[in-house]
């Protein structure tokens, strides 16, 4: 996965990422990203394979707190991805800072 330019990778404990479930069938439901901000903010979700490509991306208003996004396994014209190891990255909408990052694995 490419790095992304200028993102500092620093991290706050609280804010740290979660997936599950880690290894998920988009068949049978979605994978869930939770994570904790300390303040209201727009945030970017991307997921990446790892051949470094960006697959989807989501930029949803964030609520201080615990925060859950959803994802289904597809790509962003809506095609189901293939079984492997995807990469995500929480990144504030400023692109200045990756929040967290962690896997997911798809397994049909």
């Amino acid at each position: 996965v490419p790095p992304l330019p200028g993102a500092s990778t620093s991290t706050l404990k609280e804010e740290k990422p979660l997936a599950y479930p880690t290894v998920f069938n988009p068949d049978n439901g979605e994978v869930s990203f939770i994570f904790k901000l300390s303040e209201a903010r727009k945030i970017m979700l991307k997921i990446y394979n790892l051949s470094g490509e960006c697959v989807w991306s989501l930029e949803p208003d964030i609520q201080s707190g615990v925060n859950k996004v959803s994802w289904n396994g597809k790509d962003i014209f809506d095609n189901d991805l293939s079984n492997g190891v995807y990469i995500f990255y929480v990144i504030s909408s400023a692109g200045d800072r990756v929040i967290g990052r962690g896997k997911v694995v798809i397994m049909r």
